[in-house]
Parts: C-alpha cells; sequence; structure tokens
C-alpha cells in the first residue's frame, strides 16, 4: 500500500527523505500507487527508473522534482516530474528531455534507416484513470523535419504527421529508387498521417492523407520478396475530373464516373486490403502502373441511349493511363445482344479514348430504306457534340431517293436520341475540284426522306454551285461570288418542307457568307429555272463621323441584292442610307468588277449644293471612298460676293492698317527703351551700395586693428611693470611699479570692450555687405529682364508686319485703281469649284478647292485650302492669296 499522504507539505518532506545520496527511485518511491509503480517499470522495459541529482522545489500545490534519469538505455536526460496531491493521491506528470548529451534511436522507414533526434518523453494523466506515455522526437525526409510520436504504453509503433511533401519523392525514398507516374503529374501529399508497423510484420508503412484536386490517398509500402514496392489507391470523388490529369482527358469531362478510383502500383496483387475511415476493410485487386477505373454513367454523349433504349444505367470501366497519355484506352464489354427498333446489333464492346477522342461501340447490322439494302459494319462513335451513333456502310450510294444529279459516299446510319430519337444517313457528295459537300438525311414520321441538306466548308463559286446541282447557263454580265461555310438545302417535296422549325419552299437554296468586291455579308440564295436571287445583309459602317452606311434601320447593315435572271440585265448592288459630307440620302450602291460607286446630288454640309461621286478605293467595311465633288451656283455667287467685299473693305483700309502698325511699332520701341532704363537703374543701384557698405567695412577693420594693436603695447608694458616689481628692493619704487601695473590693467580692460565691440561693428558691416541682393537675385530684375526679350521679339515681328503692311498696300492700290478704272465685279470672278479626296481627308469638311478665277483680267486656276464649317475663313485666305499674287 502507498503511503498516506495528509498534505502538500507532508508529500514535500516524504519526497525530500526518499532522497538518499541524491538519489531516489522513481519506480520504488513508496508515496506512489502500485498502478503508478507498475506503469513506470512498463514504459523502461521493467527496468528501475532513478533520478540522479534530485533537487526537490515547490511551487504553489506542485512539488516539483528535478533530475537526470536513464530511460530506454538513454542516459542523461534531464527529468522534471510534478507531483500532485488529488483527492489523497499522488499522480505525476513527467517531462523528459535531451540536455548536454545527445542521443537518436534507428528508425527503418520502408528500406531507409532515418535517426530519430532530439528525444523526448512525456507522462501524464490523460483522463481520469487513464494515462498516457509518449516518446517523441525529429526525423528528416527530403529535408523536411517530421515528428514521429511512440505510444509507450499503447501499440509500440511510430505514427508521425507531413504537413506537404511530393508523393513521389517520399515514395522513392521509402523503396530506395526513384519512382516516377508515367503520365501522372507529381502528387503532393498533404496533413497526412503515417504509421510505421511493427518489425514483426515486416515494419510496412501505411500512410492516410488528402491529395489536393484528387481526393484521398492510401499509401502502403511494404516488402515483396525481398523489395520494397508501393500500392498507393486514390479514392475520388462522384464530380472529380480526369482533365485534372491532363487537358487530353478535358473531352472526358462530359462523361460521369461513380466511384472513380486511381490506383498507382509498383506490384500486382489480387489481395490488398484497404481501410476505411468507419474501419471498414475492403480487399481490392491492383495491377502494376497506373490504373484508372470506376462506374460509367450512360448519359452524356449519346450513352443515354443505352439507359433509356437498353435499360443499361451503368457499365463498370477501367484501364492502363498510358505513359503517352493520348494512346489511354478505358474498356468494357457486354456478352449480350442489342434489340433496337427491330434491328439487332451484335458483338457490343465500348471504348473510350482521348486523341482522337472517340467513344466506340462494336456493332454490325443490316438497314432497309425504302427497299435500299444498305449493310453497315464497323464501330459506332458517339461525339462530343451530342450525336448518338454513327454506322459505316461499305461503298456508294447511288441516286438516292431516285435523283440522277448526284451520288452519295461515305455513308453512314446515324442515330439520335435528343431532343427526339431519329434516324438519319449521311454521307457526303463529291464536288469539282475534289471538294466534298456533306450532306444528310433524316427519316420523318412517314419513314420516306424528302430533304437533303448539305454542309461545305471552305469557300466555292456560286458558279459551281449553280453547274454542279442545276445545269443552267450563267447569264451574260455574271459577277461570280465566293461564297464560304455553305449550308445547302435540297427540298424534293412540292409543298415544302420544315428545316429548323423554318418552312422551307420547293426548290434549291443555300446559305453562307460571301466576301467579293470589298463585300462581306450574310447571303441565302435561290435558284429556279429562271435564274438566281440572292438576298443577304452586311454589318454596318462607321468611319468616325464622316461616314455612315446602313440599312432600314442606323443599327442594320445596308441589304445586299444580287439578280442573275434570264432575260434580264445582270444586277449586283447596296441598298443603303449613307450619311457622309454632312448629307443623309438614300442611294444603290452599284457592285461592279473594280469595285463599288454611287452617285448623289445634295445639299452638303448643310451649306451648299454640290453634285458628288463616290468610289470605293479598298474594302468596303473600312469605308474606303473616294469622293469627287463638283459645286453648284450657289457657291460661285457666294464666293463672288464674298471675296469682291472683303477686297472693297480691304481697300478702303489701306491708310489705317499702316498708321496702326506704325504706332504700334513705335509704343513697343518707347516701352524697350523705358524697361532698359529701369534694368540700368537697378544694376547702378547696386553697385552703389554694394560700394558703400565695402568702404565703412574697411573703416571698421581699420579701426579693429588699431585697437589690436594698442591692446597688444598695454600687455607688453604690463608684463615689463611685473618685471620691474619681482626685482625691486626699493619701497618706494615699488609702490610706484605697482600704480603703473593698475593703470596698466586698466587700460587693457577698457581696450578689450573696445576690441569687442569693433568686432561687432566688423560683422554687422559684413553681414550688411553680404545682405545687398544682386540684381541676378531680385525678382522684379529677373522679372524685368525676362520681359526684354520677347519684347524685343515683338518689336522685330512689329517691324515685319510694318513691311508687309506697307507691301501690301502698295498692292491693295494696284487693286484700288483697278476698281476705280472698272468696277467691283470684274476685279474679281469664279467661274468653277470641285474637290476630290478620300472620305478620312475630305468627310469633316477641311479641303482643298479647285478653283477657276479671273483676278484683274488675267484667268487662272487655283489650288485653295476651304473649311465649309467655316467658309468666310476661306474667304478672307483666298483674298490674301489673291493680293499677295500681285507684283
Amino acid at each position: 500500500m502507498p503511503e498516506t499522504i495528509v498534505s502538500v507539505d507532508d508529500l514535500e518532506n516524504k519526497l525530500k527523505d526518499a532522497i538518499t545520496n541524491r538519489k531516489v527511485s522513481l519506480t520504488d518511491l513508496s508515496l506512489l500507487s502500485n498502478e503508478i509503480r507498475q506503469m513506470l517499470l512498463n514504459i523502461n522495459r521493467l527496468e528501475e527508473i532513478i533520478v540522479d541529482s534530485s533537487k526537490v522545489t515547490r511551487q504553489e500545490e506542485v512539488v516539483i522534482l528535478k533530475g537526470t534519469v536513464t530511460l530506454l538505455g538513454l542516459s542523461q536526460l534531464d527529468a522534471t516530474i510534478n507531483f500532485k496531491l488529488v483527492e489523497g493521491k499522488v499522480e505525476i506528470i513527467a517531462d523528459i528531455h535531451e540536455a548536454e548529451v545527445h542521443h537518436s534511436i534507428s528508425v527503418s522507414l520502408g528500406i531507409t534507416e532515418v535517426d530519430l533526434t532530439d528525444i523526448g518523453i512525456k507522462i501524464y494523466e490523460l483522463t481520469e484513470g487513464t494515462r498516457k506515455a509518449v516518446l517523441s522526437g525529429k526525423i528528416s525526409i527530403e529535408e523536411q523535419t517530421i515528428q514521429l510520436t511512440l505510444d509507450l504504453l499503447g501499440d509500440g509503433l511510430f505514427q508521425g504527421q507531413i504537413i506537404s511533401l511530393s508523393l513521389q519523392k517520399l515514395i522513392s525514398t521509402l523503396c530506395g529508387r526513384r519512382i516516377n507516374f508515367p503520365g501522372i503529374p507529381d502528387l503532393t501529399i498533404q496533413d497526412a498521417h503515417f504509421t510505421i508497423g511493427s518489425p514483426s510484420e515486416g515494419s510496412p508503412v501505411t500512410l492516410t492523407s488528402n491529395v489536393q484536386e484528387f481526393g484521398i490517398l492510401q499509401l502502403i509500402v511494404s516488402k515483396y520478396d525481398d523489395s520494397w514496392e508501393f500500392i498507393a489507391v486514390l479514392s475520388l470523388g462522384n464530380e472529380w475530373k480526369l482533365s485534372r490529369i491532363s487537358e487530353i482527358f478535358s473531352v472526358f469531362d462530359f462523361l460521369k464516373f461513380v466511384e472513380p478510383r486511381i490506383t498507382l502500383s509498383s506490384v500486382s496483387d489480387s489481395n490488398v486490403t484497404l481501410i476505411r475511415d468507419n474501419s471498414q476493410t475492403e480487399v481490392i485487386s491492383v495491377i502494376e502502373g497506373v490504373y484508372f477505373s470506376g462506374k460509367l454513367q450512360m448519359e452524356g454523349l449519346g450513352l443515354d441511349i443505352f439507359r433509356y433504349l437498353f435499360q443499361i444505367p451503368e457499365l463498370p470501366i477501367g484501364g492502363v493511363i498510358a505513359p503517352n497519355l493520348s494512346s489511354t484506352r478505358f474498356r468494357a464489354s457486354l456478352d449480350d445482344e442489342l434489340s433496337l427498333f427491330g434491328i439487332t446489333f451484335e458483338d457490343v464492346g465500348l471504348d473510350l479514348q482521348p486523341q482522337p477522342f472517340l467513344i466506340s461501340f462494336h456493332l454490325s447490322t443490316i438497314v432497309y430504306i425504302q427497299n435500299e439494302e444498305l449493310p453497315f459494319s464497323g464501330s459506332i462513335q458517339l461525339q462530343q457534340n451530342g450525336v448518338a451513333f454513327q454506322l459505316a456502310m461499305r461503298g456508294i450510294w447511288e441516286k438516292p431517293f431516285g435523283l440522277p444529279m448526284f451520288d452519295i459516299e461515305n455513308v453512314v446510319l446515324e442515330f439520335q436520341t435528343s431532343p427526339d430519337p431519329r434516324l438519319a444517313v449521311k454521307g457526303c457528295i463529291r464536288i469539282e475540284d475534289n471538294q466534298q459537300l456533306e450532306v444528310i438525311c433524316r427519316f420523318t414520321s412517314s419513314g420516306v426522306p424528302d430533304v437533303l441538306i448539305g454542309n461545305l466548308q471552305g469557300e466555292i463559286n456560286t458558279s459551281t454551285l449553280i453547274q454542279q446541282f442545276t445545269g443552267i447557263d450563267m447569264p451574260e454580265g455574271f459577277l461570280d461570288v465566293s461564297i464560304m461555310d455553305v449550308r445547302v438545302y435540297i427540298v424534293a417535296s412540292p409543298q415544302g418542307a420544315p428545316i429548323d422549325e423554318i418552312q422551307y419552299p420547293f426548290g434549291f437554296r443555300f446559305h453562307g457568307k460571301i466576301h467579293a468586291y470589298g463585300v462581306e455579308s450574310s447571303a441565302k440564295v435561290s435558284i429556279n429555272e429562271n435564274g438566281i436571287y440572292l438576298d443577304g445583309q452586311s454589318d454596318p459602317i462607321n468611319v468616325g463621323d464622316v461616314l455612315k452606311i446602313y440599312g432600314e434601320t442606323s443599327e442594320q447593315g445596308p441589304k445586299v441584292v444580287l439578280r442573275a435572271i434570264a432575260g434580264e440585265p445582270f444586277l449586283f448592288q447596296l441598298d443603303a442610307g449613307v450619311q457622309l459630307l454632312g448629307a443623309t440620302l438614300e442611294t444603290h450602291i452599284l457592285i461592279k468588277q473594280d469595285g463599288l460607286e454611287f452617285a448623289f446630288s445634295s445639299r452638303i454640309f448643310n451649306i451648299f449644293e454640290a453634285n458628288v461621286e463616290a468610289k470605293t478605293t479598298g474594302e468596303l467595311k473600312q469605308g474606303d471612298f473616294y469622293i469627287r465633288a463638283s459645286m453648284q451656283n450657289d457657291m460661285l455667287e457666294y464666293m463672288n460676293n464674298a471675296v469682291r467685299q472683303n477686297l472693297q473693305e480691304r481697300v478702303a483700309s489701306i491708310e489705317g492698317g499702316v498708321s496702326e502698325a506704325q504706332a504700334n511699332l513705335e509704343n513697343l520701341e518707347r516701352f524697350l527703351q523705358t524697361l532698359n532704363e529701369r534694368i540700368a537703374n537697378r544694376e547702378s543701384q547696386y553697385d552703389n551700395e554694394r560700394t558703400s557698405a565695402k568702404r565703412l567695412l574697411e573703416e571698421a577693420k581699420n579701426e579693429e586693428r588699431t585697437i589690436a594693436n594698442e591692446l597688444d603695447d598695454a600687455r607688453r608694458d604690463l608684463e615689463d611693470i611685473v618685471r620691474l616689481i619681482e626685482r625691486t628692493l626699493d619701497p618706494r619704487e615699488l609702490v610706484r611699479y605697482k600704480v603703473i601695473r593698475d593703470e596698466l590693467k586698466n587700460l587693457i580692460s577698457r581696450k578689450k570692450d573696445e576690441l569687442e565691440a569693433k568686432k561687432n561693428l566688423v560683422r554687422e558691416r559684413r553681414n550688411l555687405l553680404e545682405s545687398i541682393v544682386p540684381p541676378q537675385a531680385d525678382p522684379t530684375y529677373i522679372a524685368m529682364v525676362a520681359e526684354k526679350e520677347p519684347l524685343e521679339a515683338a518689336i522685330q515681328d512689329a517691324r515685319t508686319i510694318l513691311e508687309t503692311v506697307k507691301r501690301t498696300a502698295g498692292k491693295l492700290a494696284q487693286v484700288n485703281q483697278y476698281i476705280q478704272s472698272n468696277n467691283i465685279t470684274a476685279v474679281f470672278d469664279v467661274s468653277r469649284i470641285s474637290f476630290e479626296g478620300g472620305i478620312q481627308s475630305v468627310g469633316g469638311g477641311h479641303v482643298t478647292l479647285s478653283m477657276t478665277v479671273r483676278f484683274m483680267g488675267a484667268e487662272k486656276n487655283i489650288n485653295h485650302g476651304f473649311i465649309f464649317p467655316d467658309p468666310m475663313s476661306g474667304v478672307h485666305t483666298l483674298a490674301d492669296s489673291l493680293i499677295e499674287s500681285l507684283t
């Protein structure tokens, strides 16, 4: 029985009494219960635990024993053991760790031996009556420090936690060789918990971890014969996609796999036990390599046909993920035949592959269409766009539906499940130049297809399609148009047929896009025995504020119209609304071999009438039009009246202009003279102030030197008198010398004061000199100098203006003389005005006018800049140039 302890004091005293020669045996300590002493023996493998260099202290209700121990074969470990009295019983908590002596324990981590360092042991009470003893330490894996723990009272297995580590690097370390997962990115394990198994079982390593974007990982590394091997199982969520491995598998994102799983294994084993979170076990079979498995749901990409029609909701599927990911194949198979609408399908199997993307069912069957036997065999290929499947037919389908114009090659049987089940035959029609037109005919409710729909990628000329399918002659003057992305509709029923919920009439038509003669447009073409009808619509064209081409509304583009009808002229044009040169109109833009053109007569820029011709110089969508405009009588009359009036006003103001220019020049020159005087006065003021300040400074310096000399003389005289006093023995002479000494001291004191006063005066006058601001630092002076240069430039400009005005006055005198000799109407007359240029340069109204004028009896052709929004500026500059032309 343990000793009875009644208080903490009693506990402290008895613990101290148990220490002999600074040693105490924990396992023999009578104040501890038998249960605790047995626990301590179990921890130390039934070896006695002795605390050496024992020291007992107390902290409130806890008695602390400190010293060194030897535990589990590790010597000189620092031990701190807390004793506490709980309901009359003594409980202990121990913290034991390395001190001056460092130890290590060798731990097998797979094939790799690692050292456990920083070893410590903690003993504590987990719950009432339940105690825990844990050995802990650190190991290093791939330069990462990992904490290991071992329950000394439990299973005796090492356990650890890895925060984040490369899975490949971990397995490579455990297996002792470089491990790669071909085709799989390096996975990072996070918050991984691992256990090192019992040495009697080969010390296998088991690990459970979360792998971001993948799922839960279970890793087993153990010995197979003499080699360390690994099995890694990734349990993936049902929402997981194979594209997380690689974009190559993104084609499978439309498929749904239930209970998907990836195994990464270096061995094949048919009996691998996994332990789930609920401690349930699962036995699985693995094969060497990277293997994907799951239950493929029969939905999406046409797979729903198996669920809806064949009552197959899911298929177990799997396969090795190949190192070359595009070579990966997943497979499933059915042993029974399938039947659909009376058609029996045999040898059914399912393959999935990513590149080229394929979901393939191996099938064979025979289909009868309008008494024609069409044998299909091979595989049904499910496409990513949702089409159900296709079966290929051997040979050519000649003259389908009795139509003699073409045969269909590369025939396949297609069955669609969405939105409703449909059966169709699909193939291609060969056209000249080795082009192929893909066509499809679908079974209707009557079972007899009466519509052919075709697609052609790339470009084809309209003449080729017309000759291929109709055989009519090309109309005279026909412009062949290239059509891209052609979709052909051939309706055999006289009553027409609905296609994509639109009722199409009997006949042949095709839709597409045209890009010809600068026009880009959609196109709908119909052909009958009389000719060709093409209607389309292009996008609206906006070139800044200078050009807009649109359709019925400003948001719509112009209509494209092509007519090639027997007995009528060929027509190819745009019906459009146009805004340019400030005019808004509706017109027909003709499409010709060399471009597009149109013409109109209208008031431009809301001011003058003009005849305008416009023709493209590049692409229509860029608005590259070249404009030619011929101005009408209203502008001729305006220019004549305005220029004549401007010339007459200038003649009347000749003398005033010269006088004004002369007066302006004289005012500027007077201002410059005044400014120069102000600058000179400021410079003279600075020189005078500085000269006066220098003179006063020198006077003060001289006075300072004079006083300093007098002070030096007095100090020397005082030194001589002091020496005489020291040598004189005659009392009367001694008295006289002392009187002289005192007078000299007074004199020296006065001279010091005078010298200090003069030094202050020198400093004041030096500061005065330095405080005088030079003109270059005076803002007023700087402003005056800065004002001088532009003033001199203005004077030079004024002189030039005066000379120009005088010269112009002489020329205006000629004009005045001509007016006096003739009349005002004779001095100027314009008979022709036009302009031309690209819409970008002339569209805003800034143009160069070409004009034929008669000025003072001489006729000439001139080019003159003109702004329609500001016509008077053009009148003024024209008058300037006319006057300047006189000699």
